[in-house]
């Protein structure tokens, strides 16, 4: 998949669909690094949406994220009911409004390319799937074994906590193996 390719699709996806990618933005979010308000970026979408085009073309061309980009602002989420369980805590990021924009509009290409490469039984991070597509199906498939009176294994796995960190070196390598290489590849690996 090709840098120029992802251009293109930033200014075209933009132009056309930016109420797609800047209508949603969260109005209730708070300024953040790049000071901009979400509130002034929905509403004034169609206005912002060329010179937002461009800025991510230069971006994009430049093969290096902005540091301003890269910079977010931690929050910590609470995930058990007691709150003075710290170590329970999922730490979410939140990143810059513009960066996030065109992270979308990349997320949207990428998946693209990558969808093709996907197995059927794969449910995690699949639009229109998810953990319940996945027992359900299971569910299904055991039902059917059981109808014939066939033996089932079971072997259980706790992932619960397994995506919290991601090795970018393995990330790297499984994006070349999807065929996303040269300044696309680059731009990943300095992100």
């Amino acid at each position: 998949m090709s840098l120029i390719l992802i251009c293109y699709l930033a200014s075209k996806l933009l132009r056309r669909r930016h109420k797609e990618f800047l209508s949603k933005i969260n109005t209730n979010k708070s300024h953040d690094v790049d000071n901009l308000p979400a509130p002034i970026l929905c509403l004034c979408a169609k206005e912002l949406s060329i010179p937002l085009a461009y800025l991510f073309n230069l971006s994009l061309k430049s093969v290096k994220v902005p540091d301003l980009w890269k910079s977010a602002n931690i929050t910590p989420v609470h995930q058990s009911d007691s709150k003075e369980l710290v170590k329970k805590n999922s730490l979410i990021s939140l990143l810059p409004i513009t960066a996030e924009c065109l992270e979308q509009i990349v997320h949207t290409a990428v998946y693209k390319h990558i969808s093709r490469y996907l197995t059927e039984w794969q449910h995690g991070f699949v639009k229109g799937r998810s953990c319940e597509t996945q027992l359900v199906l299971t569910q299904h498939q055991r039902a059917a074994v059981l109808d014939e009176r066939c033996q089932i294994d079971v072997t259980f796995f706790d992932f619960s906590r397994a995506f919290e960190s991601v090795s970018h070196q393995l990330l790297l390598q499984k994006l070349c193996s999807f065929g996303i290489s040269g300044s696309l590849l680059h731009r990943c690996e300095s992100y």
